[in-house]
């Protein structure tokens, strides 16, 4: 069933909605090959790599250690 959803699922309007306003009120950094500029679009920060993700958390935050969550399947997660 995990196979098929993945295989045929389709974001709604009301999850790109809410994943937007979540974006807005957080700095949500994607790691991806999106083009960058879409990326931006989305309300998120484009990344290369989690290694590139970390370093900008750490610079949005201005911490030595900030509090990051890591999503290696965000496309099947979506935190609320």
């Amino acid at each position: 069933m995990e196979q098929a959803l993945q295989q045929t699922y389709a974001i709604h309007g009301h999850s790109a909605l809410t994943t937007l306003a979540k974006a807005r009120a957080v700095s949500v950094i994607l790691v991806s090959n999106l083009d960058p500029s879409l990326i931006h679009k989305l309300g998120m920060i484009p990344a290369n790599n989690a290694d590139d993700a970390l370093q900008k958390a750490y610079d949005i935050l201005k911490k030595t250690t900030p509090q990051t969550y890591i999503f290696p399947a965000g496309s099947l997660t979506v935190p609320t």
